[in-house]
């Protein structure tokens, strides 16, 4: 929840609102993993499900556009930086 205030000012330090793991940022599969094993979700499930989770959000985050009262060049570089942190980020789950 915290990628899309990495692109406007002064909010760049914004920290998720849960931990996941212990952790508030840069999430990576291990921690989703340490979760599974908490609720007890078989490793391969849980690994088949974050790459499904992460295809889709591939496949979606090309899809993201302003609503037409806001389509302007300064949101259309904030999605394209918004495109660009969830395309790095997902790069781990694939």
């Amino acid at each position: 929840d915290a990628v899309t205030t990495r692109v406007f000012p002064n909010f760049q330090q914004d920290r998720m609102a849960l931990n996941l793991a212990g952790k508030d940022d840069r999430l990576d599969p291990d921690d989703f993993r340490t979760l599974a094993r908490t609720i007890e979700l078989p490793l391969g499930r849980a690994n088949q499900l974050m790459a499904d989770c992460a295809r889709r959000v591939v496949e979606g985050v090309g899809a993201l556009a302003p609503p037409a009262v806001f389509a302007t060049p300064e949101a259309g570089r904030a999605l394209d930086r918004i495109s660009a942190i969830v395309r790095e980020r997902v790069e781990l789950f694939l």
